[in-house]
């Protein structure tokens, strides 16, 4: 049975309001694009890999779709609420497991609040991303293997199981915590706890093993050759392929872990060297080696990435406890000014701009009181919510037109999206009822090509009429 959670509760009202608080004024990432428009697709009976491209293991948008689809003009705000609750989620199960484990209800609370005070954690909690629902699944696996009967590790694989069938990375800490598993049954000659977690694991990734089977060209262009391929082209397309090298990735590391107490935290943990020879610590650090890994792969690295290191980090903090008090001190400094920071910018933008849940939900009724569809645009968040259908070919936002070029026209063609090559001709041959632009112009990562440029410049010569809309985009009518 899960621990009661401790008393005072407060911190647990002061962790719900923060998350839901932030999910609501969060600027939009331009990443949510792919995630909302997968989940609004599939409420509408598409298939990802089938009838629209999509950038990662296909689950998410079946969990979701009903969701969207309940929440119908409303899902933007619902779709981050999601992340909220799965985010207190989290930090409710990180708790539990420490006091599965043994830890004491302070040292367990003060863990967890450091876990919940790290950027990565915030940001990925308070988007409408595929960031939160696996981290709640990895702090399933860490509660139910507290306990480490043979049952609480096949639940163990199939949560594992689960979030990698939503995020692809998350396969790693599957794997690594099965081969733990298979070196303990070496050791110890008892093979049922690594094989409850296999079979847990297998049933778990059997929806997305049959999407393979089904849809094979398309799914392995999304979920294994676009991450190969799509971000160095645009990159050296606007000249910064500088942020993809070694050096970047370091500081990029460095940079994310230390906007908080996480860098902290493995210093200490690696510098304890704890070894009491409980086996549930060794099986833990092994989940964050894994997270560490997953976390570093890919090029190039994002703060987000490190979520998973962060619920394995922080129970093994906890496992450690107590600390010296300097320790526990620096930590909590750098919690708290994460957090200031972090929630202080959302709230400096919903000032100046209104915060993101008003924003992109007025403005995509508005558009549904404007526009007939289907709409094209590079930027799905601020349609999905319209009531107008969004165009499939567009469902990845800007991410498959960035890199198409490198596919052939056969490839687009059955992967049902476009290209910078072949953008103009699809458009002349399927002309939208409406054009969105505005939201993906000149930036960081688009220096010297500018996506949006490309649509105005189409609707232009095809005679659209350019309407602004209410917060800073262009709506292209028919005339």
């Amino acid at each position: 049975m899960t621990p009661a959670l401790p008393a005072p509760r407060w911190p647990w009202a002061v962790a719900a309001a923060l998350l839901i608080a932030l999910a609501l004024i969060t600027p939009v990432n331009h990443d949510e694009d792919q995630y909302l428009a997968a989940a609004n697709l599939v409420s509408r009976g598409l298939r990802p890999f089938g009838d629209f491209m999509y950038l990662q293991t296909p689950v998410q948008p079946w969990l979701l779709a009903p969701v969207a689809w309940l929440a119908d003009g409303w899902s933007f705000i619902a779709l981050r609420l999601v992340s909220a609750v799965a985010g207190l989620g989290t930090l409710a199960l990180v708790y539990a497991a420490q006091r599965r484990a043994g830890v004491t209800p302070r040292h367990a609370l003060i863990a967890t609040a450091l876990c919940g005070s790290c950027v990565p954690f915030l940001f990925g909690m308070s988007l409408a991303r595929n960031d939160a629902l696996p981290a709640l699944l990895l702090a399933v696996a860490l509660w139910a293997a507290a306990r480490g009967r043979t049952l609480d590790w096949g639940v163990a694989g199939l949560a594992l199981g689960c979030a990698a069938s939503i995020k692809i990375s998350y396969g790693l800490p599957l794997a690594f915590g099965g081969f733990w598993l298979l070196w303990q049954a070496v050791r110890t000659q008892s093979v049922a706890p690594m094989l409850a977690w296999g079979i847990g694991g297998v049933i778990a990734l059997l929806p997305t093993a049959l999407t393979w089977a089904a849809y094979a060209q398309a799914f392995e262009y999304g979920v294994f050759r676009y991450a190969a391929e799509g971000a160095k082209i645009w990159y050296d397309l606007n000249g910064i392929g500088d942020r993809l090298s070694l050096a970047a990735k370091l500081r990029d590391t460095g940079v994310a872990l230390a906007i908080g107490p996480a860098l902290v935290a493995l210093i200490v943990l690696l510098f304890l060297r704890r070894d009491d020879g409980k086996k549930y610590r060794a099986f833990v650090i092994t989940l964050l080696v894994a997270g560490v890994v997953a976390a570093i792969l890919p090029t190039p690295t994002y703060r987000q990435y490190f979520l998973p290191v962060l619920p394995p980090l922080f129970v093994a903090l906890g496992l450690a406890m107590p600390l010296g008090r300097w320790p526990l001190r620096i930590m909590a400094a750098l919690g708290v000014a994460a957090v200031a920071v972090y929630a202080g910018l959302g709230v400096a933008d919903a000032v100046r701009r209104g915060p993101a849940a008003w924003c992109v939900t007025s403005q995509a009724h508005w558009i549904g009181a404007q526009a007939a569809g289907p709409i094209v645009t590079f930027s799905p968040t601020y349609v999905v919510d319209s009531g107008v259908p969004l165009d499939p070919r567009f469902a990845t936002g800007t991410h498959v037109w960035r890199s198409g070029d490198l596919r052939s026209d056969a490839e687009l063609g059955a992967f049902k999206v476009t290209s910078r090559r072949t953008l103009a001709r699809e458009l002349d041959a399927r002309p939208p009822g409406a054009i969105l632009t505005g939201f993906e112009g000149a930036s960081g990562v688009n220096r010297r090509i500018i996506p949006d440029e490309v649509l105005n410049d189409w609707a232009r010569t095809n005679g659209y009429r350019a309407v602004p809309t209410p917060y800073g985009g262009m709506l292209w009518l028919k005339r």
